[in-house]
């Protein structure tokens, strides 16, 4: 990544990053001057964690939500490794390098608690997916609602057929019974069970038949939404990229220039950068209108081949 895209990705911390030539760091000793490399370092690397892991977050509830498709997905392979390279390490004796459960001396559940909020705050500024189909296909909006109510009907089935499962509590049992009577309510017991199962797969059948037709129609994506998603999580990789060169060149000028604001920089990452862009929400309704216009498109063109 050149400067300018470093520029335009951050900043306000390429900013902060230039009084490092503005002001003179005299006096810094070059063990004062490793320290802040140092701890520079570590807050960097958080921060480049969080956007790794806030764009895994949202790759992966988004295609949950099935806002996108593998399609989309398949671009941004790697997330295991990016997210790996940047764990604190310390090398054995025999020269393995030894992985610690922290990035910048934080705990690594710490950091993805952040970002998984800052993922689902993203996220909760889309449209449920039944309205944004709707506009493009009333059909498949319908499916999903079915589909739902099946999935919700499989859920109370297997509940039942759960309850008739196993070994039976004889202390449930009517103590009175005799053993005729007894084997009648365990065959009955049983006959239920195989009812509510026959029923399962049945809902079960009608339920992934929908899902096949839905997931058909969303594999190319939704116009602009999909985008968006997809702009948001390459932007967060992009961040994550500008502050190791950042990084770098902090390094280079801390070490070998002269600035007494370098320590400035340090407060850029108090709050974990990466806040949530007012933008965002403005990008997905400026995508949902894009959503809109296709419908009217499809409608159009619906009632035109209708005419003929």
């Amino acid at each position: 990544m050149n400067e300018q895209e470093v520029k335009e990705h951050l900043p306000e911390i390429t900013a902060l990053s230039t009084e490092l030539n503005a002001d003179a760091m005299v006096g810094w000793t070059d063990e004062k001057r490793k320290d802040f490399v140092s701890k520079f370092t570590e807050r960097a690397r958080t921060s480049r964690y969080i956007a790794v892991q806030t764009a895994h977050y949202i790759m992966d509830k988004a295609q949950h939500k099935q806002f996108i498709s593998q399609k989309h997905v398949k671009p941004f392979e790697g997330f295991g490794q990016k997210l790996l390279e940047l764990q604190d390490r310390t090398t054995a004796q025999n020269g393995w390098q030894n992985y610690l459960n922290t990035i910048g001396s934080r705990p690594i559940s710490e950091l993805n608690t952040i970002a998984e909020e800052k993922a689902d705050e993203i996220l909760s500024n889309l449209p449920p997916l039944k309205k944004a189909v709707e506009i493009l296909s009333p059909e498949i909006s319908k499916a999903i609602e079915d589909r739902d109510k099946l999935l919700e009907k499989g859920k109370l089935l297997f509940e039942q057929a759960e309850e008739l499962s196993g070994q039976l509590d004889m202390a449930d049992v009517d103590q009175n019974m005799t053993v005729a009577e007894f084997r009648m309510f365990v065959k009955e017991r049983n006959r239920k069970r195989r009812d509510i199962l026959s029923k399962l797969d049945d809902v079960t059948k009608d339920a992934q038949a929908l899902d096949t037709k839905i997931n058909k129609f969303l594999y190319s994506g939704l116009p602009g939404l999909s985008q968006a998603v997809v702009d948001i999580i390459t932007e967060l990789l992009e961040k994550s990229t500008a502050f190791g060169a950042l990084n770098r060149r902090v390094e280079e000028k801390v070490m070998f220039g002269d600035s007494s604001a370098a320590v400035t920089l340090l407060q850029s990452f108090e709050k974990d950068e990466l806040k949530v862009s007012q933008g965002i929400k403005s990008q997905f309704d400026q995508a949902l209108e894009q959503l809109k216009l296709a419908g009217q498109k499809k409608a159009k063109q619906a009632k035109q081949l209708k005419g003929k």
